[in-house]
Parts: C-alpha cells; structure tokens; sequence
C-alpha cells in the first residue's frame, strides 16, 4: 500500500474527489447561520478564523488535543439547513483510541455512522464514509494555507466538511445496488436489460480477503440465492474491480468461445517453421471432438447474468506519486516538482508507522509484503498509471468448490489434469481412477489474446492477487533467457582485444524485454499450485518448512523463489516431503527441468510469440500427469489434505 499514495493540491483534490464542492455563497451561509451563533468563527470575510484555532497548530500539543476540536466544529456545521440538499446519516468522530473492527488499523477521526462511545472504542468499516489521519509535524514546513485549520483559510475545511455532510451515500462512494442486510449478508441488485432488475442475497462467504491496497479491492466470492425463483435458487455470486477499459468475464468468455469455434475451422497457415504444421494439426484433432459437440463450455462456469458499474474517477490532473506517508518523517527535502508552484501540498509524513493489513481469512494471514531487503524508500517511484476503475458483478449458476479445499492429493491431481486431458466427470483416466471431480475455469477478467499485438506494454497498475502460483518470469518481470550484445560477446572471447580502446562505434546494448504472459506460464502454475499442495497441504513439517520462505505473499521475485525453479527439487521433495510422495520427485523435477529449458531456447530463437512452439511442451505436461497417475509404490492418492481457506483467487475451480 505505500507505493500507492499520490499528492495533490487541495482546491484539486475537493474537484476531483469530493461528492460536490460547495459554492462559496453556500459556504457564507454556513459561517452566518450556523458556525458564528455558535462562536465556532470571529471576523469577517478574509479574516475569519475558527475560534479553536486563532494559531496555526505548531506542533507544541499532540496530534490527539490539536485536533480535537474539528468534532465540534463539524457538529456546528452539521446544522445548516443545505439548499436543495438533506443532511445524511455520517457524523465526524474524533476517535485516537478506537480500534476497527476484525482490523488492526488504527486512524484519528473519521465521519461514521456508527453510535460510537467512549465506552465500546469499536468502529465497523461498514458504517465508516471517510477514515482520516491527522498530523502534527513541526520538522515538516509548509506556507500557512495548508493547514485547513490555519487562522486564515477556514473556508477550505468548511467546504470539506460541508460536500461530506450533505452527500449523498453514493456520492460517499456507497453502492447503490448493494443492501447490506441485518445479518450482515448482503443484497445485490443486478439490472438487466430491457427487463426488470434481479436481486441475489448471500447466504455465506466462498471466498472473501481483506487488500493490501488502498486502490484495490480482491475479489470477493459468495454463495447466494436468486431472490427471483421460487423456491431461492442458490448460485455463486463474484464481486471484483477491474479496469474500466477491460472486458468482464461475461465478454470475455464469450470473446474465447468465438476464438475457439474459428480456431477449429479455420485453414492452417503456411508454417514459418518445419513441424509447426504437424504440431498446429495435432492439437486440433486432439479436441476436435470436444469443439464438434459444444462441450468444451462444459468446462467453464456456466454465467447466469452479470453487470458492470460505470467507471469511477480518474487520478487528480498533476498528482504526483509520494513514498513515505506512513512512515517516520525524515529531514526535510525539495518538494516534488510538480508543486513548486502548485499551492498547498499535503503533509508526507507521519510519526509513526501504521500497521499493514492482514491478507487474511478463516483465521489465516497471509500479509503481503516486500521481498527480504527493500525498504520504502530504497528506490525512486516507478512510473504507474492508476486506471479508473469499475465493478463487476457476475452470477454462476454452478456453486463450486476450490482446488484448496479437496480433501485428498490424489483429487488434486485428477483435477489439474483434467486441464490438459478435458474428461466429463466419473470418467476413467489413464490407470482406471474413476474421476468424481470436473474442472471448470473462471475468473478471467485479466486474461489476454496471446500472441499479444504489436507494440504491447506491460500493465503499469498491478493487479491484485496471489504470487503463490505466478510463473517465475511473471514474477520476476523478466525473461530467463537475456540476450546479450554481439559485440560484448566478443570482448570476453578475445583476450588479445583491449575492451577499453577508443572505438568509432558504442556497443549498443538489448533493452530488457517486457514479459508477455503466454501458455507455458499458465502450465508453470499449475505446476506450482501441486508443489504447495504437496509442500504445503500434507500434514508434514518438514516440507511446510522448507516450503516457507519459497510460497510468500511477496511483490518480487525472491532469491528462495527463484532458486527453487532454477535449481534442482528432486532432492528436497525426497527427503523433506511426506514418505509416501518420495516417487513424486523426479517426475516434478524433470518437469521444472524442460520448462526452465524452454523458456531461455524459446526466446533464444525468438519464438516466444509463436503459438506453435508451445504445443510440444503442452504434450509433455499431459504425460508428467499421466507419469504421476503410474505412481504405484504407495497409496498416495489417499492422503489426506489440510483445507485452505485462505487459497487466495484461483483460475481453476471445480464443480462438486
């Protein structure tokens, strides 16, 4: 969340965030009906002050007595009678002892709706408009104006308070199609088209995880049931955020069943590469049967309806992105460029850290956080485009459950090889096992066409989700294989050649590659999703200790990461994993061995863009799961699994 916040001047802040701004007339009325028979003000027009704070807060009393104040004058406020407007529910709260509810964060006011007393000191999210922080930092020296308290700009604070005060509930960013409910489940309102709106009530939470973002949201999963039958029908309904230029799921399952349909029919390219043909024709007749006869919908969850919000507000104009807000202030140092003359820039700093969220769920956490070594401020703020956002709403007919909730490693594997090898349910795979499991894919509101157009760039606004199963060059940002300069070759291959000498041409070196996600990336995950069950999920301590600093909540490419796929697991998985999985690793390590080899020849010989260069390794996923199903030295198929509650966003699901 730290690299997340931005600055921006206040007069662009209140046009860009604020539900409205009031007018300064409105502002007038304010100070003359309400504010002054409340001795709250003294002077008139430009020399008005708040009674409260006749000095600028100078840093000589706590951020707890400084601010104070603010809940009386909020209170005085609170009663103009708004022209045109009603007073909503939302009250300022100065609470520098309260605690969150089901949160470890703390925050020094807030406008709630809560009935919050001294004596319970608890607030809920749910009724919290606007939380705030508040700072008193006498090291940090701004111009007076920028103290919305200061003795000579108490219109700004007025105006603040006022648009939140008298917004509207969706103008404090409540949504208006979704009712929280008594019980704490919730109604949501889906409209149609050309129909009447249908209405979806959770029953209980799937799948529900608290962000590391303050620009984010994950996605939340809930089991529900369709208010419009008689008797409910119960369904899955998601909730996610996305951008507002992106397809939602609905689009692009639709969009991919279109591609799969013209794939099957169309006529084969001439090949750029001898056996790409051969390759191309054999995966086609591999699933010919599934696309002739519509199954391969079989296969995807089956969407009931969906809706998408308009999109929300873009960034401030001028914003610029800060480091360090929550963290201890340091010397003072040049404003960021874009406010030298820009007006009041907001405080930077804060005395002490705030505790970061929990990414947690059932009792689990599972905190996001940096790879060993990074500090806040260890590096310059990458450039990122903050896209508006817009939310989805999309309602499953079949209610499934999670790979991490299976109960036995052998389901695990029947299921993640139903990925490859697409078989219905209760069909018999390679050694006989009856399957009792059919996956079905969702979530797809980040996937992309592959190969990628012309021109593409990585998405500069990460997206929030889980690097537990990330493939290492997606984690990492970067392809194994780099290429390196001809002529920087040759200094290392001819030592008689001095590497310093005066040259009529610089060598010219290879700008790093953006990665583009592609097939074998989604097969490495897959790959990884069994190594954490089997590290992770299986009653075995030694495994869960060596798969701990490997499986981490972490932004970055970390060195255990790494080295666990660019090194040999055969070793590990023999000796630190349960004893009746032993077997399992040499085919897990021969796999790890032809996909690291795969990634540097493929993009080596400029082929990571060819969709035919990735059909032989798809063959040789299938039999890495058809090898494991061999597997007869033990009864590993009916070993037992921890449950996961926490196995945070997963592209697979399956039906029950």
């Amino acid at each position: 969340m730290e690299r997340e916040f931005i600055v921006c001047d206040l007069d662009q802040f209140m046009s860009s965030y604020l539900p409205f701004v009031p007018s300064e007339a409105d502002v007038s009325s304010c100070i003359s009906q309400c504010l002054r028979p409340d001795s709250m003000v003294v002077g008139t027009g430009d020399t008005t002050r708040f009674m409260l704070y006749l000095s600028p807060p100078d840093g000589s009393q706590s951020e707890m007595k400084t601010y104070r104040n603010l809940e009386k004058i909020s209170a005085s406020i609170a009663k103009f009678e708004y022209p045109g407007r009603t007073r909503n529910r939302f009250h300022y709260k100065h609470t520098p002892y309260a605690s969150i509810a089901k949160s470890t964060h703390k925050i020094d006011a807030c406008f709630t709706a809560d009935t919050f007393s001294s004596e319970s000191k608890i607030l809920n999210t749910y009724a919290m408009a606007v939380p705030m922080e508040h700072k008193v930092d006498p090291a940090q020296r701004y111009d007076s104006n920028t103290k919305v308290v200061s003795a000579n700009k108490p219109k700004k604070l007025i105006k603040v308070f006022l648009s939140i005060l008298f917004a509207t509930e969706e103008g404090l960013g409540y949504d208006p199609l979704i009712t929280r409910e008594a019980d704490s489940n919730y109604t949501f309102e889906i409209p149609q088209v050309n129909a009447p709106s249908r209405f979806f009530r959770t029953i209980s939470p799937i799948s529900v995880y608290n962000s590391n973002n303050s620009t984010g949201r994950m996605t939340r999963i809930y089991l529900a049931e369709d208010l419009s039958t008689n008797p409910p029908k119960r369904c899955v309904l998601k909730d996610v955020w996305i951008d507002s230029t992106e397809q939602t799921e609905g689009q692009i399952q639709q969009a991919l069943f279109d591609d799969i349909e013209a794939f099957w029919k169309e006529e084969p390219a001439t090949p750029t590469v001898p056996g790409d043909e051969d390759d191309i024709n054999f995966f086609r007749s591999l699933h010919s049967d599934l696309v002739k006869s519509k199954r391969y919908k079989d296969f995807f969850l089956s969407i009931e309806t969906d809706y998408a919000s308009p999109a929300l507000h873009d960034v401030a104009p001028k914003a610029v992105p800060v480091r360090g807000l929550l963290t201890a202030p340091a010397p003072a140092t040049p404003l960021p460029p874009a406010f030298s003359n820009s007006g009041p820039v907001p405080d930077s700093a804060r005395k002490s850290p705030t505790p970061r969220s929990s990414l947690r769920s059932a009792g689990t956490t599972r905190p996001m956080t940096k790879a060993r070594g990074q500090l806040a401020n260890s590096k310059p703020v990458a450039p990122r485009r903050y896209m508006p956002k817009k939310r989805y709403r999309v309602v499953f007919r079949e209610i499934c459950t999670p790979v991490g909730n299976l109960g036995k490693l052998g389901e695990v594997v029947d299921v993640l090889q139903q990925v490859l090898i697409p078989y219905k349910s209760t069909e018999a795979v390679s050694d006989g096992t009856m399957l009792n499991w059919q996956a079905k894919l969702s979530d797809l509101e980040y996937a992309k066409k592959f190969p990628p157009p012309d021109g593409y760039k990585g998405a500069s606004d990460p997206k929030t989700g889980t690097p537990y199963f990330m493939a290492h060059e997606v984690l990492g940002r970067s392809y194994i294989f780099q290429p390196v300069a001809t002529e920087a070759r040759s200094v290392t291959s001819d030592e008689s050649t001095n590497p310093f000498a005066p040259v009529s041409e610089m060598i010219v070196g290879v700008n790093r590659e953006v990665v583009a996600h592609n097939f074998q990336h989604d097969l490495e995950s897959i790959w990884w999703l069994l190594l954490w069950t089997m590290a992770c999920r299986i009653d075995c301590k030694s495994s869960h200790a060596w798969a701990r600093p490997i499986f981490q909540n972490v932004e970055d490419l970390t060195e255990e990461r790494a080295h666990c796929f660019c090194y040999p697991i055969n070793q590990a998985i023999s000796v630190s994993f349960h004893k009746d999985i032993s077997e399992f690793a040499k085919p897990m390590e021969k796999v790890r061995l032809i996909m690291h080899t795969a990634y540097f020849d493929r993009v080596s010989l400029r082929r990571h863009f060819a969709p035919a260069a990735y059909v032989k390794f798809h063959r040789l996923f299938r039999l890495f799961f058809m090898g494991i199903q061999l597997i007869s030295t033990s009864d590993w198929r009916e070993i037992p699994l921890i449950p996961d509650d926490l196995t945070v966003k997963r592209n697979l699901k399956i039906l029950c």
